[in-house]
């Protein structure tokens, strides 16, 4: 093979590489390996507790998602809007408190409105996805 081929072939690895990587040439990873403490917990405190919502003395609906109470407010417990827990590890579709921030409650069984709620923004993808792979992830407390 001649060298102008082989320089061919080369040109042509790397275009196909960098496509297959995305826009932003693959810099961003998949979501794995979410840790509560430091990918959930700061979800929590920016866009739940920040405001009193879920937050003692005042929690809505008895939920508490300030630090240091919000997994065990939520991983098995039982939702208070719907026949489901908050938190069923290994099932984000089973999970109560991931359907209220996707906005999917009502068909979920439940009620109420998307959390957090307006004039709040919703939580962006990556914040939704973090959440989703925690909990598919087994919604360890680690």
């Amino acid at each position: 093979m001649g060298l102008k081929m082989r320089t061919n072939l080369f040109v042509c690895s790397v275009a196909v590489l960098i496509s297959a990587c995305g826009e932003n040439g693959g810099t961003t990873a998949p979501v794995e390996n979410v840790s509560f403490s430091a990918d959930v917990q700061p979800i929590f405190t920016a866009n739940c507790t920040s405001l009193g919502c879920h937050i003692a003395p005042n929690s809505q609906l008895g939920m508490e998602l300030n630090l240091g109470q919000a997994y065990t407010n939520i991983v098995g417990v039982q939702a208070v809007q719907a026949t489901m827990p908050r938190v069923t590890p290994g099932q984000s579709s089973a999970s109560y408190l991931y359907q209220k921030v996707i906005d999917a409650q009502v068909a979920a069984g439940g009620s109420g409105h998307r959390m957090p709620p307006e004039p709040r923004t919703a939580l962006d993808s990556d914040e939704l996805e973090t959440i989703r792979v925690w909990i598919e992830e087994g919604a360890l407390n680690n």
